[in-house]
């Protein structure tokens, strides 16, 4: 099942990118158009001074747009569990090992005794990331959560709205911290798939791509061509990069 599970998981990711982008749309016109296809609402904030009317983006929208694509849509194969305990013990506070969460986890639907060893686990994330950033420990903890966990992953993150190097910056992030995990844990880590995902809000469009977690690809050689994606956004609109490296990118991009 597993080809299957990481199938449709390319598939519900993509079906929730089209939830994001249309609450988002709703909640910027500040109308319910007929082409809203969500119930999610984007808020805005109204008690900060510096920040009224903007509309709030968090990683709990892309969770609440992901659960409803798998309730709405043809997918009773799955059932899911949020805040799913880690199934290994991690040291990421104080000097003990606890067991630690995963943002949602999908499970086989259709076994006749329910087995609650999650099948894919799955960690949302949002906005940009500097690479001046001292503190990162929020994003280190959530990969060594995914490299080490036994059960294949999935990161979501969700982007307000990007620039030149934004995704190049979060990409650097990933592929430093990565490395980092693999070097220190390698042997507490098993073969399996990552699936990274990137939706943003404006322009709208993501980008999708399927990592190997094997030996052989946490070298820097292979994790810098892995997460090499050059593009460009000009007067709001994706310009479509000279070679996409293996992303695929949605929706239809200008100049495609």
């Amino acid at each position: 099942m597993e080809q299957k599970v990481n199938d449709d998981v390319l598939e519900l990711s993509k079906k929730t990118d089209l939830l994001l982008w249309s609450s988002f749309e709703r909640a910027t016109n500040k109308e319910f158009p007929d082409t809203a296809i969500s119930h999610l609402v984007f808020p805005t904030y109204s008690t900060k001074k510096d920040n009224a009317n903007e509309i709030r983006v968090s990683e709990q929208e892309a969770r609440f747009a992901f659960v409803e694509t798998i309730v709405s849509g043809n997918y009773d194969d799955y059932a899911y569990s949020v805040e799913t305990p880690t199934s290994k013990k991690y040291k990421f506070t104080g000097e003990s090992e606890e067991s630690a969460q995963t943002d949602l986890s999908l499970y086989d639907n259709n076994i006749s005794h329910f087995n609650d060893t999650p099948i894919l686990r799955i960690e949302f994330k949002e906005g940009g990331i500097s690479l001046d950033r001292k503190d990162r420990s929020d994003v280190t903890k959530d990969v060594e959560k995914l490299l080490r966990e036994p059960d294949d992953g999935l990161w979501f993150h969700l982007l307000k709205s990007t620039y030149k190097t934004t995704i190049t910056n979060l990409f650097e992030v990933f592929r430093t911290d990565m490395l980092k995990v693999y070097n220190k844990y390698k042997d507490d880590i098993k073969d399996k798939e990552i699936i990274f995902h990137i939706c943003v809000l404006r322009p709208e469009f993501s980008v999708c791509k399927k990592f190997e977690v094997n030996e052989s690809s946490f070298t820097e050689a292979y994790l810098k061509y892995f997460f090499q994606f050059d593009y460009s956004v000009e007067k709001g609109k994706l310009i479509k990069p000279e070679s996409n490296n293996g992303w695929n990118i949605k929706p239809k991009m200008a100049n495609s």
